[in-house]
């Protein structure tokens, strides 16, 4: 995929509220995809333009968090959605085994481990390196 114009966002409500990465006008729509999923996972395809954006949404133990990938392509459209979908869930699977962002709490609930995404740069690069 590195020889396509794409960007990966990493988004989420977070102990201090919403934040992603990279931070740009996106934000809005992540959110307001986000409300409508209320349990669980989605998978959320929007077209703007030439841009496609798959957007896949997990809800935390406290259902008002949530952390979510999404592909941006740019005159590319994914014939693979469900693998799509299935590569995002076991992503965030191993994010909340390995304690990334979020993390199994000692009640086995799965929780947020960090208030901002700016404060885990480091993770944050790797993780879209490899989804890259």
């Amino acid at each position: 995929m590195t020889d396509l114009n794409s960007t990966i966002y990493i988004f989420g409500k977070f102990a201090s509220g919403y934040s992603q990465y990279p931070d740009d006008y996106t934000h809005e729509m992540f959110e307001k995809f986000a409300e409508h999923s209320q349990k669980g996972t989605l998978m959320t395809i929007h077209r703007r333009d030439s841009l496609m954006y798959y957007m896949f949404t997990k809800r935390l133990t406290d259902t008002d968090k949530y952390i979510g990938i999404c592909f941006c392509w740019n005159g590319v459209k994914c014939d693979s959605v469900g693998e799509l979908n299935k590569l995002c869930a076991a992503e965030i699977s191993r994010w909340i085994q390995n304690g990334d962002l979020v993390e199994i709490s000692e009640k086995g609930e799965i929780v947020t481990r960090t208030g901002e995404l700016y404060k885990k740069m480091s993770v944050i690069e790797l993780l879209t390196r490899e989804l890259r």
